[in-house]
């Protein structure tokens, strides 16, 4: 595995902790700073399973779980 390949996992980890970390509700939006580019984030936790998803405005970062 590459460098690139290891900053781009290691980029995508701390943006779904940080989506862990805030969303502690289900079904109820959140706002907060990107972890990789300081963009605005909006994330929610499902009600069925917790599943989280994410989207970063400026580095379009996305999570689906």
């Amino acid at each position: 595995m590459g460098t690139k390949d290891k900053d781009f996992i290691d980029e995508g980890i701390k943006f779904m902790q940080k989506a862990h970390e805030v969303c502690v509700e289900a079904d109820r939006e959140y706002i907060y700073d990107c972890p990789i580019c300081s963009g605005t984030v909006h994330a929610t936790k499902s009600s069925y399973r917790g599943r989280h998803h994410a989207f970063c405005e400026k580095c379009k970062v996305v999570l689906r779980e």
